[in-house]
């Protein structure tokens, strides 16, 4: 996608891409993933928090960390997802495939609070995001897996729903 003036616009850009792509895929209908870009759309202010975009690296998990067997990390690899953006969605994305242990943040050199307030409103859609570029993947000729496609965005809609109707961002 073209480089986009703010976080907020360039988070925009691709949450709309990421849609698109599950509805061409026929797992998402149109009036689905108009909603979940409504949902979106709703929120998209809390995304003007990032002023300094951080190198991301956008799917931080154990796999793509070189570590030594004493237990340094040496490195990083497949920055196929890398961006400019907000550090909450690295940190998001490493959390959710548990990576942001004590040693982790020890490492790191601080913690971020990503479970409340707006930060954990933007966390819900880092999360939501992530969950749903596994649908796209599930479809791809490369896993040819339309029920596990199915399950995740089964998982991702009740999620928004239940964000929709209570207002807390429960992933």
């Amino acid at each position: 996608m073209a480089p986009q003036d703010t976080w907020r616009e360039a988070f925009e850009v691709m949450y709309i891409k990421e849609l698109a792509d599950i509805c061409s895929c026929g797992v998402y209908s149109r009036e689905q993933a108009d909603e979940a870009m409504v949902l979106l759309e709703d929120h998209l202010d809390i995304f003007e928090s990032c002023q300094t975009s951080r190198l991301c690296h956008g799917d931080l998990w154990v796999t793509n960390l070189l570590v030594k067997p004493d237990g340094d990390v040496t490195g990083l690899i497949d920055f196929d997802r890398a961006c400019w953006g907000d550090i909450e969605w690295d940190m998001a994305i490493a959390e959710y495939c548990g990576i942001t242990r004590p040693a982790f943040w020890e490492g790191y050199g601080r913690t971020l609070n990503t479970h409340s307030g707006e930060a954990a409103v933007r966390r819900l859609f880092y999360l939501l995001y992530e969950h749903q570029k596994y649908i796209v993947i599930s479809m791809s000729s490369r896993r040819n897996d339309p029920e596990r496609a199915r399950r995740y965005a089964q998982e991702c809609l009740l999620i928004m729903e239940r964000f929709r109707k209570s207002g807390r961002p429960i992933f």
